[in-house]
């Protein structure tokens, strides 16, 4: 009954009616004990309850968490549709280096943990981006400009250049990429051939752990 109770009033006080009505309570003749905003019965008196607060109760669909915007205070906020931040991009980028937050979620870069995106999956897989391709006017050699865009380490990266006639040759460079940094990968001029085709779609880049 106590809990029943506690259940109805966390109800009311979060959608504002207790603060401002009456709650009244009478028993039927059944035994069954009725509380309501409205007086259900001449019976009916204003029930003694207990003063309870918002942050006293929690429902579930609610969860508690603790926010550096908040000075580390644990507010209630709503899982689904609410207006926590629930990404790390405003908060410096996902930091996988930090491991794991309780719930299995990840923790921001900037120690931010109201995030959502699964651990698992973001800190296990990495994704890696030609962010530019240039020729040396000295020898011809090209080199192409992969940044690894998430924070975890790429392995084992692969650079190639694809030509015509279905060629494909694979660029010389590093065996990993650091989580945000930028690698070259070279390509004598010899093996382009003349007046190769040096766009960004001739070159593709894949790793051992990429998305």
């Amino acid at each position: 009954m106590e809990k029943l109770l506690l259940t109805i009033l966390a109800f009311l006080c979060l959608n504002g009616i207790a603060a401002a009505q009456d709650i009244y309570s009478w028993t039927d003749e059944h035994g069954v004990v009725h509380y309501s905003t409205k007086k259900g019965s001449s019976n009916a008196k204003v029930a003694k309850l207990p003063k309870i607060n918002r942050g006293e109760y929690k429902l579930e669909g609610y969860r508690e968490t603790a926010s550096p915007d908040t000075g580390g205070r644990n507010v209630d906020t709503a899982a689904k549709g609410g207006t926590e931040d629930t990404s790390c991009d405003s908060h410096g980028g996902i930091d996988c280096a930090a491991g794991k937050d309780s719930d299995g979620s990840v923790i921001c870069s900037d120690g931010y943990k109201g995030a959502t995106a699964r651990y698992k999956f973001e800190c296990s897989r990495t994704r890696l981006r030609i962010a530019d391709v240039s020729m040396s006017k000295a020898n011809g050699s090209v080199t192409v400009y992969v940044r690894n865009e998430r924070s975890v380490t790429a392995k084992n990266p692969i650079v190639t250049y694809h030509g015509g006639y279905r060629t494909s040759i694979r660029l010389y460079g590093p065996s990993e990429i650091k989580p945000y940094e930028m690698a070259q990968f070279r390509i004598g001029a010899l093996k382009l051939g003349k007046n190769p085709s040096l766009g960004k779609s001739k070159f593709s880049v894949t790793c051992d752990n990429c998305s």
